[in-house]
């Protein structure tokens, strides 16, 4: 049987790495995002 402290750290790294998967992703998404904007600006000024 695998002790209870185990069960709780696992659940932790879990909690933790879903996190910053999320935040890495929401990361990622905002920059494209911004990125695009910059581009579609840029081609509205040479226009």
């Amino acid at each position: 049987m695998i002790p209870l402290r185990q069960i709780g750290l696992n659940a932790i790294k879990a909690d933790i790495s879903a996190r910053l998967t999320s935040s890495l992703f929401h990361l990622i998404t905002n920059s494209i995002l911004m990125y695009i904007q910059e581009v579609e600006i840029s081609l509205f000024n040479l226009t």
